[in-house]
């Protein structure tokens, strides 16, 4: 009943789904979230890793400082979606 998930019907009968934009994950001090262009990288720091997922696929280049709009967007879905999860219920 309190269950946050998707069904994955639509990928096992090999539809397309593209509900899923965007995963976030942590390890140790690390947390990043990844959407199709972009994925942000927090530690606890202050030092924040922003790459651009289109144009530097092997993220060699940290854009964090000449586009603080898209980090600052980012970081907030970050705590968004660690706040939410049902899984921090536990």
């Amino acid at each position: 009943e309190n269950i946050d998930a998707k069904s994955l019907g639509p990928v096992l009968r090999g539809e397309t789904d593209d509900r899923r934009t965007e995963s976030v994950s942590q390890i140790g001090r690390f947390r990043l979230i990844r959407t199709k262009t972009h994925k942000l990288i927090e530690n606890n720091n202050d030092i924040n890793e922003l790459y651009d997922l289109e144009n530097d696929p092997n993220e060699l280049n940290n854009i964090a400082r000449e586009n603080p709009d898209i980090a600052k967007k980012l970081g907030s879905r970050l705590d968004e979606r660690f706040t939410e999860g049902a899984w921090l219920r536990g």
